[in-house]
Parts: C-alpha cells; sequence; structure tokens
C-alpha cells in the first residue's frame, strides 16, 4: 500500500453504495471518466487493488468520495471471485459463471459505446443459457480481473 492509494466509495442513484481500493492509475482513469467530455463512454472499466474488475455505469453515479486509507475509511465491499455479477437499478443482480475474454471484450465493447442503440447485451457463461441486459438499467458490473487482463 503506497501513499497513491485511495479508498473511492461510490454511491448509486438507487441509494446503494460500495467502497473500492485503487492504485494512481485506476484512480485517475475513474476521475476522468467522472470529469466527462463529449467522448466520455458510458461505462467506466477499472481494476480494484483486491483484483476485481468493476465496470461502472457513469449516468447511474451520485457521488464518488476519495478517502485515503485510515481508520475512518469505510471498508472496501468483498466481490465474488467466482461470477460476473451485473448489478441493476432495481437491485436486482444476475450471476454468470466464468465467461470467455471474447465475451468480456464484447460486453466491454457494448458499455463503452455511446450509441443508444446498444441498449441490450446478450451474455453467456461456460454453463449458463444466455441473458440479454438492458444496459441502461445497469448499475455496476463486478468480474474477477484473472479472468482478463485489462487493457482499453
Amino acid at each position: 500500500m503506497g501513499a497513491s492509494l485511495r479508498i473511492a466509495a461510490i454511491h448509486l442513484r438507487n441509494g446503494a453504495e460500495f467502497a473500492v481500493p485503487l492504485d494512481a492509475e485506476s484512480e485517475a482513469h475513474l476521475q476522468c471518466c467522472l470529469e466527462g467530455s463529449s467522448d466520455t463512454p458510458r461505462f467506466a472499466w477499472f481494476e480494484t487493488t483486491e483484483t476485481c474488475l468493476v465496470g461502472l455505469n457513469m449516468a447511474q453515479v451520485n457521488a464518488v468520495f476519495w478517502h485515503h486509507p485510515n481508520t475512518m475509511t469505510p471498508k472496501p465491499t468483498d466481490w465474488d471471485h467466482d461470477e460476473l455479477i451485473v448489478h441493476f437499478a432495481d437491485r436486482e443482480t444476475i450471476s454468470i459463471h466464468h465467461i470467455s475474454e471474447d465475451r468480456i471484450r464484447r460486453l466491454q465493447e457494448a458499455t463503452l459505446s455511446k450509441h443508444r442503440a446498444t441498449a441490450f447485451h446478450t451474455v453467456r457463461g461456460q454453463h449458463d443459457d444466455p441473458v440479454s441486459i438492458g444496459l441502461e438499467n445497469v448499475t455496476h458490473i463486478t468480474m474477477p480481473a484473472v479472468w482478463i487482463p485489462l487493457r482499453t
């Protein structure tokens, strides 16, 4: 844990919140997405220091509180390190078993698309039937970072 480590406490529009520890690179990427511009993606994908890959729907964020780690800092959220979990605005979640790197890439591309025509994306795990998810209603997606190296 270096001095550049921060805890981002993310508060969503639906009242849910979670805390993630970030290194300097992931913090800078998330800050850049929050500041926005005409070409800002709909989702920010970043890796936590606890090896979780998070896809955060920027339209579902109310606020991000930045903390330096200390005894008063929110405890980082425990993530499922076996499945991809899709979290929705109505607080429903869907768990999907390990998906291939190619399918993860397609999911990332769909969430990064700024075109409203990309409203749904179909995901399929190794042993699951396909599920089509409404991207606008997703608050965030979590999955083990070891499934795919973060390349943007």
